[in-house]
């Protein structure tokens, strides 16, 4: 888990032997959720992130995966470089 203080979002991700990740957080709430991704738990230290996928298509793209604000039942996937 990224943000293991927050029980309305699952965030994990999947780390490559090259150092590539992807992230994935996925809001279980019917309400706005903010999480903090504590990327560097899981052994990333790139910062580029790319957005891979996201629901609802409408939601802002994140600058980074440090923080990310979900809708309600809203989903986010990233690739990190």
């Amino acid at each position: 888990m990224l943000d293991g203080q927050n029980a309305n979002v699952l965030s994990f991700a999947r780390v490559a032997k090259d150092g590539t990740a992807v992230v994935v957080a996925l809001n279980m709430s019917a309400g706005v959720q903010t999480v903090a991704l504590d990327i560097q738990s899981a052994g990333i230290r790139q910062a580029t992130v790319r957005t891979v996928m996201m629901s609802p298509a409408s939601m802002k793209r994140p600058d980074s995966a440090g923080s990310i604000t979900l809708p309600a039942f809203g989903s986010w996937v990233g690739a990190i470089r």
